[in-house]
């Protein structure tokens, strides 16, 4: 569904975000751990950065990241 909401609206920056966590929810919870996981995690907090810098919720989701995924 995040997929489709992006295809949609490719500058939608909540969906971004949310498919990061969804990216880092199957890595860090053992599902999926990996390296093709995690990329693609960084690369969806990484267009939600190019978007909207400031949003604290990419701040936010960039600390998630290296939490989670560099642990």
């Amino acid at each position: 569904m995040l997929k489709q909401a992006i295809a949609i609206e490719p500058d939608f920056t909540l969906a971004y975000l949310n498919l990061c966590r969804t990216h880092l929810s199957l890595y860090f919870y053992g599902y999926d751990r990996t390296a093709e996981r995690l990329s693609k995690a960084r690369e969806a907090i990484d267009r939600a950065a190019e978007l909207q810098p400031d949003l604290p919720e990419v701040h936010r989701q960039l600390g998630y990241y290296y939490y989670h995924g560099e642990l």
